[in-house]
């Protein structure tokens, strides 16, 4: 694990996306709320121009937790954002690489190419 990764994740009032973890921001605090990457890391790697490779069906959890909590549910879904980079994660052997890094650190590093800020 890398050093001071969960003083950095906590700075930014982030957290792991557990069960215990959702369901205690879901019942803390009026007005306290979450936003959940349900693809996560798996759907990261999956990414590439032109694709929505959706990971859904084994991710139904958080659908369970906010019923059982009363929280509402707000979908959103973000047009095109595969298209702005190039990632290198479909190649077999490379996809192994990352799925060994992935379990090494906790989180997923997809390598991708795209164009920078001001080539407008």
């Amino acid at each position: 694990k890398l050093p001071l990764w969960r003083e950095l994740v906590r700075i930014g009032a982030c957290g792991d996306a557990s069960r215990g973890t959702l369901r205690k921001v879901l019942t803390g605090k009026p007005g306290d709320s979450a936003l959940l990457v349900v693809g996560g890391a798996e759907e990261a790697l999956d990414a590439s121009p032109g694709t929505f490779d959706l990971i859904i069906k084994k991710r139904k959890g958080f659908v369970r937790i906010a019923l059982q909590t009363g929280s509402c549910l707000v979908p959103a879904f973000s047009y095109g954002e595969n298209d702005v980079y190039k990632t290198f994660c479909r190649d077999p052997e490379t996809r192994s690489k990352l799925k060994w890094i992935q379990h090494k650190l906790g989180f997923a590093i997809p390598l991708f190419m795209g164009r920078g800020i001001f080539n407008y």
